[in-house]
Order: C-alpha cells, then structure tokens, then sequence
C-alpha cells in the first residue's frame, strides 16, 4: 500500500491519548499504531504501562502472537493494580498492525469502528463488511468459565486483506460508551484537532477527537494536501483522497494452533508426507538423497567451535533457572559460547561478555543497536549493528581491533571462513572483507534487503534477500546461480555439502532444498505458517520451526519424520546436543525435545517471547529475551 497516514476529527481540549505511530521505511515494511483513549485518573497507571509495553513488545512474529502476549500482559498488570481500576472498564484500546495488504486491527468492544468506501460511496460498521474475520485470541471458555468476566472478552481482533482502492477506517466510541462516560468525555480531547472535511458523513456520535486510518492502494492516488489555519496544521481531505482498508477472502488458518497445546505428531508409514517432490504440473523430479550417519560433534551456533559431549545417561535434562541479567533494550541476538566466556549483543548497543556463573567480563559500546549474533574465531569476536558497522574485538578484554563501516543497517550476523568475513546490509548488499583488519575485499548489491544471515564453505557463499533470491557466489564475489522460488526469505540458508544441499523457508510457507551445486530445486515440504526460523542438520534429520507454532524434524529427502506444537511461532535457530533439541519460541518459552521423536523432556517459561537462539556450554544453557531479559539455564539435574 502507498501513501499511509491517519488523521483526527474533533474539537480541542483539554487531555492528550496515548498514541504511537510506525511507517513502514519501504513497501516491504510494517506499518504499526497503538491509540488509548483517557480513562479515569486511577486507570492511568494500567494505560501507561500497557502503552508502553505495546510500543516496546517486538513484533517479529506473527501479529497473533503479539496480541496475545499483550492481553497476558493486561492480565498480569491488573493484578497488580488496585481493584478499583476496574481492568480497563472505560478506556478505549486500539492496536493496528500491517504487513503489505494484510491488517490486523485490535481494539476493546466499546470502541466502534466504521468504514468508508470512497469508490462505491458506502460507509458502515466494520464488522459489517463483507469478508471481514474476527479472529479469536484465546480457546473457548468451558462450561465453569461461563459466568466469569475474562479479560479477553473485552477485546476483538480483526484480520482483513486491503485491495486497490481508497478506505478509510474511523475509530470512534459505540454508543453505548458515550452513554455511560459522557463525563469523562466531556472536556477531554483524544488526539490534536483537525478541520472535519466535508464528504464522508459518518456519524462519530460525539464532537471529540478520534483517529481515522486510512490507505491508498492506488499508486497514482497525490498525497492529501496539508496546510495551516490560525497556526495548527490542518488537513483537509477531500472524499477521492480517503484510503483505508476493506474486504479480506483470505481466512488464517492457523487462528487456533499457536495457542493449543500442541500434541507431539508422528506420521504413520502409510501417511502422505505433506511435501511436493514433484508438484501438479511441474516436471521437477523427485530425488532420493543419502540421509547419512549422523555426528557425534554439534556446531554451537555462531562459536566456530564443537560442543562438548555429555553422556545423556550420566545427567537428566531439567530446564531450571541459573541467572539472568536485566538490561534496558530486547536481547534478539543469539549468544555465542567460546573460551570459557558467553557474547551476546543487545540493542542498547552494547555487545556483552560475561563468565558462565553471571559476572560481567566485559562490555563494548558500538555506534547502534545489535541484533546481530557474534561470531568468535581465533581469540576474536566479530558483530555488527544497526548503523552498518562491523566490528571484531579481542575475545579476552573487548579492545577494539578494527571497524568497517557498511553504510547500512545490519540485521544479519557475521560468518566468517579463514580469512574472509562475509554481512549482508538492509539495503540488499553484501560485503566481503578481511579478518585480519577489516579491509575491503569485495561488494555488491543483490536485492532489496538482506535479512538472513549467508553462509559460507570451502568454495561458496550462500546469501538469501528479503525480495526471495537465493544466491551462490564463489569466494571472489562472482554468482555461480541465482534462484528465486517463493516469498521473501529470512530464515538463513543450511549448507550440507555431502548431501549436496542449501535448505531454508521463506514467507510463502514452505522449506525447501536445492541442490548446491547447481541450484536445481530437490524438494519441498509445505507448513502452516511463514518459515522465517533457521534450520539445522543433526546428520539423521533437518530441525526447523515455523510461525504456525511447529517445530519439523524431516528427512534429507524431504520427508516429515515428527512435528511438535510449542504454543507459539518458532523464529530462532534450534540447538542439538548430543540426543537433545532446545528451541524457544514466540510463545515465551524454551523446550527441551527428545532428537529422534520430538517429545518433550523439560520446559522453562520466559516473561515474554524469544527470537533469541540458545547456545550452551557444558552444563547450561542461555538465550536472550524480547523482554529485555538474558537468561542464562541450567541443563541437568543435580546429576540424578
């Protein structure tokens, strides 16, 4: 969609909302915004802190899964909070994301929501809407809960497709909340006013401030005009100029499962894999691959180093909490374990070291924040963040070695084989450079973003685009083939070199496999939901989560061996040591799953979802919250 803005009708007075803001930086982006109308004085404290919780909540996952840890936290935080506020009785909510054409908006039942179509002239609740789905947070009570008041009762979420054309969506109070707080209403303002064009004729009930969402789907559709009456900005739009959102024909699938708890699904021998070797009407051949033996020693991920092997039948695997540190900014970068020291970034932009039993090591400011994972290699570790530098330091003290500067933001994470250090940047380049001091070796641009991180081997260099290329380059920066099968990609592309395979997932659901030395397509294997998670190899079977809440185990032909249902979209990397798979999630957990079947041995709640992939050293485990939380877990019982 082009062109997205929101403006407000009313009059002045005297309070202010609660409202935020997000544009998308590109068509590829996330619009978001959060709108919280005033309440009574001792509700205050409950909108601020929900408020802001929305606006620092990540959003990485599916938009399901953000909405329900944010009712999760309007749980927790009315707990907290004197009863006579009275949970949010009184305050309207109003909570919208949008991924392309696809929106979800989020709001309390007492706030009424009215579409106009300015093409066909219509305007009418949008609930009313023909294709419209209300989408449902939480499972259906059971006969005990009938009579009690759930929170989740006083919200809705709507999920719509928007097509061409010009909407606008009017968020105002019902009726009935008129009525009843007409007081509180009375002398408050809810956003700055602006001059109510002529046109729509929606009946807002009440002559205050409310926002109004609207979209231009139409490309050539001019900008509405802005100008300035008596010193304030005024907006003025004409009927042609409203944008907004309309009917949905797509329905999600997957409204339920994040929030089951999941049934480990093994797949009988008679079973159809749900794969397509060779799809209806493709003449790709099916290809049978040597599945191998399996490795006793499991790269950490990002260390460049091998675990080290426990005997599972010495020590019980239980998840129990050993520390965790608090810090002022999400942790989405996955830890790496090397030389007696965990590394991780945050986006405070700080790149941590600490000793396995908590203390801090030693800490690095760089010039923004760090998503990015570190990578560490002959007593160096190398990152990057989000201003476009990458930056290696001395693993022992944190002393700065060198820094090349990308001139883009990077969200993807350093590799590095010998000598050469390959990043990709958000404005879809890649960059080759030196390890022994950051010199330039090579650069060019193959997309519109790089979000996954490449991967690199003894000839070649994989790197994936958020636009759905898969590339492989030589080690001098020349393509030796490009595909481009699906959606975007961010899940980071595995490289098996004796099955001669890259695997990955894309947005368009599936995983799939080609061949590495000629980028000819094996297989694919379909899921219910994005796969925006990196899979890995155990030698017997591929690991990879997707946003349908699934961790998949599959053959290297492509063949489902187990699924496991973990209660939220798995965008993170699993860890396999020795018999034992660890994985988080989306749904503020970590799992401990049994390799060959998938069932699980031991869970460790979180206070809020991971993106952050697990590494592990010989007796725990640690991980980076959204939450701001980096944890650090015991793996075993006391040796039972």
């Amino acid at each position: 969609m082009k062109k997205t803005a929101f403006v407000c009708y009313g009059s002045e007075g005297e309070k202010g909302s609660l409202v935020y803001h997000e544009l998308p930086r590109k068509d590829f982006g996330e619009e978001f915004f959060v709108f919280m109308s005033p309440g009574r004085p001792e509700q205050e404290p409950i909108q601020r802190i929900l408020y802001r919780h929305a606006i620092s909540a990540s959003r990485l996952g599916h938009p399901i899964h953000f909405f329900s840890n944010f009712i999760d936290h309007v749980k927790e935080t009315v707990q907290q909070i004197d009863d006579k506020a009275d949970k949010l009785i009184g305050v309207l909510v109003v909570i919208m994301i949008r991924r392309g054409r696809e929106l979800y908006l989020f709001h309390t039942k007492d706030a009424a929501l009215h579409h106009w179509d300015a093409g066909a002239g219509i305007e009418g609740p949008l609930g009313a809407i023909k294709g419209v789905r209300e989408l449902l947070l939480v499972k259906p009570k059971e006969q005990g809960d009938l009579f009690r008041h759930a929170i989740e009762d006083e919200f809705t979420l709507h999920y719509l497709v928007a097509p061409e054309g010009e909407h606008a969506i009017v968020i105002a109070p019902s009726k009935e909340f008129i009525q009843r707080y007409h007081g509180e209403l009375k002398n408050s303002i809810l956003f700055p006013s602006f001059e109510v064009p002529s046109g729509p004729g929606i009946d807002l009930h009440v002559g205050r401030s409310f926002p109004v969402l609207h979209w231009n789907t139409n490309v050539k559709t001019a900008i509405p005009a802005v100008r300035t009456i008596r010193g304030r900005r005024l907006l003025r739009i004409p009927i042609p100029a409203f944008v907004g959102i309309v009917t949905a024909v797509v329905a999600v699938v997957l409204v339920f499962g994040p929030f089951r708890k999941g049934r480990n699904t093994k797949v009988p021998e008679q079973q159809t894999p749900l794969l397509s070797a060779q799809d209806e009407g493709s003449s790709t051949p099916e290809v049978t691959v040597d599945e191998g033996t399996g490795t006793d020693e499991i790269p950490v991920p990002g260390s460049g180093e091998t675990g080290t092997a426990v005997d599972p039948t010495e020590k019980r695997i239980q998840l129990t909490e050993a520390w965790k540190k608090s810090l002022t900014a999400p942790v989405t970068s996955s830890p790496a374990c090397y030389r007696e020291l965990v590394y991780f970034g945050c986006r405070d932009s700080h790149l941590y070291a600490f000793t396995p039993d908590g203390q801090l090591k030693w800490k690095y400011k760089s010039g923004g924040g760090i998503g990015a994972s570190p990578y560490c290699m002959d007593n160096r570790v190398v990152c990057a963040d989000y201003k476009g530098d990458v930056f290696c330091l001395d693993a022992v003290t944190g002393h700065k070695l060198w820094v090349f500067s990308a001139g883009s933001k990077i969200v993807s994470s350093p590799r590095i084989y010998r000598n050469l250090v390959i990043v990709g940047t958000m404005e879809g380049r890649i960059f080759a450079i030196t390890l022994k001091d950051g010199s330039l070796l090579w650069n060019q641009r193959i997309g519109n973003a790089i979000w996954a991180t490449s991967s690199i081997g003894t000839d070649y260099i994989i790197a994936a685009t958020m636009d759905g290329s898969l590339i492989r380059f030589d080690h001098d920066g020349n393509i030796i083939w490009r595909v481009k099968p699906g959606g975007g990609i961010l899940a980071s592309p595995l490289c098996l070199d004796r099955e001669n395979l890259v695997v990955f997932g894309t947005k368009d659901r599936y995983i799939y496999a080609y061949s590495l030395s000629r980028g000819d397509l094996m297989w694919r294997f379909v899921t219910q939901g994005e796969v925006n998670g990196t899979p890995v190899s155990d030698g017997e079977r591929i690991l990879v989560g997707s946003e349908d809440g699934n961790l998949y185990a599959l053959a290297n032909t492509g063949r489902l061996l187990w699924k496991r249902h973990l209660g939220g979209a798995i965008l993170s990397r699993p860890l396999v040591v020795d018999e034992t798979v660890f994985i988080t999630s989306y749904g503020s957990r970590v799992a401990a799953l049994e390799r060959k079947t998938g069932e699980i041995i031991s869970e460790y709640k979180t206070t809020s979802p991971v993106y952050s992939s697990p590494a592990h050293d010989d007796e725990r485990l640690y991980f980076g919250s959204n939450g701001n939380i980096f944890y650090a877990l015991n793996r075993f019982s006391d040796g039972t």
